[in-house]
């Protein structure tokens, strides 16, 4: 891998070399240190000294079942990183990168199968995504492992496209669609517990000029049919009946970030 790093005279550009990078997406744990994997082993390249250290996990050296890495994640803000499994009922491991590498926490019964995100945010939260049959947002505190709040996903009938945290306050964050946003907020009303609040918006027209007009209006003729049957579908799902028999185009979401002031900003 090369890492390009730009040197106070506009247009000169320094290559830093490290070896073993095998395509994943690499991540700043602090200022300074580079992670990446390589096989079922951890590399941290320092960009200031060039120095490659290794690491590996003291649970792929028991006998528990861990035999390589599926996804990686690390925030520099907080020194943290952290991963899960390739096996079934995986864990995700929160480690520290502070003075010395030391295992902060173990998330448990996330997932059946896999996770297909994991992301920290610049406090206490950290969020993963599992795929089916859970498809789920799980909330947790990664200080302790403990959950704070669990958002299904089964109604939506997709994986979302973007899953994100506010940087600024990880009560706020957001879940994305193609055509879709999810506003969450999670409220914290003891102790412990949190309830969660969502805000769904839908992107706008293509076409500013199409009127509105009502929608599945030529599948009805003299009787009145239930909307759930109208599109063949369960009837918990049936607030989203009108949306699948809308044939108007909309934009399609490129990509969605928070700002510092707690808004957040969309490309579409």
């Amino acid at each position: 891998m090369a890492l390009l790093e730009p040197s106070l005279e506009l247009g000169d550009i320094k290559n830093l070399w490290t070896d073993s990078y095998n395509g994943q997406k690499a991540f700043f744990v602090n200022n300074t240190t580079i992670i990446y994997t390589c096989g079922s082993i951890f590399k941290f390249f320092d960009i200031q000294t060039k120095e490659i250290s290794t690491f590996i996990p003291p649970t792929f050296n028991s006998n528990q079942g861990l035999n390589a890495i599926s996804l990686l994640t690390a925030n520099p803000v907080i020194n943290k990183f952290a991963f899960s499994e390739t096996q079934l009922f995986p864990k995700v491991y929160i480690y520290d990168y502070d003075k010395k590498i030391k295992e902060q926490s173990v998330l448990l019964d996330g997932a059946d199968i896999e996770y297909l995100m994991i992301e920290f945010s610049n406090g206490e939260a950290i969020l993963t995504l599992s795929a089916i049959p859970n498809l789920k947002v799980i909330v947790w505190n990664w200080m302790n492992g403990q959950i704070i709040a669990t958002i299904n996903l089964n109604e939506s009938l997709m994986y979302p496209d973007f899953v994100c945290f506010s940087p600024t306050n990880w009560r706020n964050l957001t879940i994305a669609y193609k055509t879709e946003i999810n506003v969450w907020k999670l409220e914290q009303f003891d102790n412990h517990r949190f309830k969660t609040n969502n805000t769904r918006l839908l992107l706008p027209l293509t076409d500013d000029q199409v009127m509105e007009e009502e929608i599945g209006s030529g599948f009805i003729d003299e009787f009145t049919y239930p909307k759930n049957s109208i599109a063949n579908l369960p009837e918990t799902y049936e607030h989203l009946v009108d949306e699948i028999l809308d044939q108007r185009k909309r934009h399609f979401l490129r990509a969605i970030c928070w700002s510092n002031i707690d808004e957040f900003l969309i490309s579409t």
